[in-house]
């Protein structure tokens, strides 16, 4: 597969290093066709078949067409259906967070990986969709905010435009806005 194999990529071991030394939180942005979601597909590969594959059960999570809660939960059932061996492997079953909230179903990936001994790391690709979400559920984002920087069982890495960008100007309610607490971005 052209887009994860190692050696096609400039510099991305110089980018999963830093990414590692600064925060498990992290968010990369670039102009559209620059290999953000190609960064993720290697990440995943390195965390799958590579040195990280003890430590990790990555998701590759595609936001593109997720404007509101119901399609977050959606595009998230499908990433796992899309790793189905990866995550029944450990003793995940996809009906299983179908039946649950969105939220419910990214406790039950962090609990089941926890109990593997890995952390989830969750590749979140066109997170730009997020500004659509914040129009239509504002409430969501906080709790969004707070799972995704869960602490040392879920890894987070963020991938979007620079629109993303929108959302550090925003804060629902009395909260922080939702990029507080990643690394600020990488550009690519």
């Amino acid at each position: 597969m052209r887009g994860s194999s190692g050696g096609l990529f400039v510099d991305r071991q110089k980018t999963q290093k830093h990414r590692e030394k600064k925060s498990l939180h992290s968010r990369q942005l670039g102009t559209r066709r620059l290999g953000k979601t190609s960064l993720l597909k290697q990440l995943e590969f390195l965390t799958t078949e590579g040195s990280h594959a003890d430590r990790y059960v990555p998701l590759f999570w595609d936001f593109q067409g997720s404007r509101n809660l119901e399609g977050l939960k959606e595009s998230l059932l499908e990433s796992v259906e899309d790793a189905e061996e990866r995550f029944q492997a450990i003793g995940v079953d996809p009906q299983e967070i179908e039946a649950l909230d969105l939220f419910g179903g990214l406790r039950l990936l962090m609990r089941k990986a926890k109990a593997n001994n890995l952390s989830l790391m969750l590749l979140c690709d066109e997170v730009e969709e997020l500004i659509d979400l914040e129009q239509s559920n504002p409430e969501v984002l906080p709790k969004l905010r707070r799972f995704l920087q869960r602490g040392e069982n879920v890894c987070t890495v963020l991938t979007a435009t620079r629109r993303l960008g929108e959302l550090e100007k925003s804060s629902p309610g009395d909260t922080s806005p939702f990029l507080h607490g990643f690394v600020p971005p990488t550009y690519l």
